[in-house]
């Protein structure tokens, strides 16, 4: 989107008409383990947002 805003592509269409698909990736985790993983990060950032008040 950086092209059309500075006049690389002339239009939204003139990008798509441009537009491939290298690669496709697909999820290869099952949804249980993905909310485990989910919820311990979650737990990890809810833990690391003191560290800056008990810093000072």
């Amino acid at each position: 989107l950086a092209g059309l805003a500075v006049g690389f592509w002339k239009d939204r269409r003139e990008l798509e008409e441009k537009w491939k698909v290298g690669r496709r990736y697909e999820p290869q985790m099952n949804e249980e383990e993905r909310a485990r993983l989910h919820s311990r990060w979650r737990k990890a950032v809810k833990r690391a947002k003191g560290w800056e008040r008990d810093a000072n």
